[in-house]
């Protein structure tokens, strides 16, 4: 650095610093906040996850599959009384994308509501008829 330039900022080189009348002194963790790294793509890595997760196909049964589950469910819904240890093999759908998930449930029912056409178990779960593709007792 040349002398000339040296001598450039001599007159208020010892003056106090500015304090602004209008706007607050910031906190240091209020000024280091304004430099941190932020994330330019928010919930892309979300959409990715959720785009990866597999799901399952539902399975439609045939006629005759369809009459022997036909032929459980009235055997168990006739033993309800008797409160018979079941286990059902169900399909659950998806609430985000096509498909969904096989889920084994086991128990002892507890109510069939004829007009909503569910399973409800001891443990309060629902089952809804046409998700039900076997069900062993």
């Amino acid at each position: 650095m040349s002398i000339e330039h040296s001598d450039r900022y001599d007159d208020i080189i010892h003056l106090p610093h500015h304090q602004s009348r209008k706007h607050p002194h910031m906190t240091m963790h209020n000024r280091a906040a304004q430099f941190m790294p932020f994330a330019a793509l928010k919930g892309f890595e979300a959409t990715i996850d959720e785009t990866a997760r597999q799901t399952k196909a539902r399975v439609t049964l045939g006629p005759d599959e369809q009459i022997a589950l036909n032929d459980k469910l009235i055997a168990v819904l006739g033993q309800l009384s008797s409160e018979p240890w079941v286990v059902i093999t169900h399909f659950e759908p998806d609430g985000r994308k096509d498909g969904g998930e096989y889920m084994v449930t086991e128990g002892v029912i507890h109510h069939f509501d004829q007009a909503a056409r569910v399973i409800i178990m001891d443990d309060d779960s629902r089952i809804a008829l046409a998700n039900i593709v076997d069900i062993q007792y």
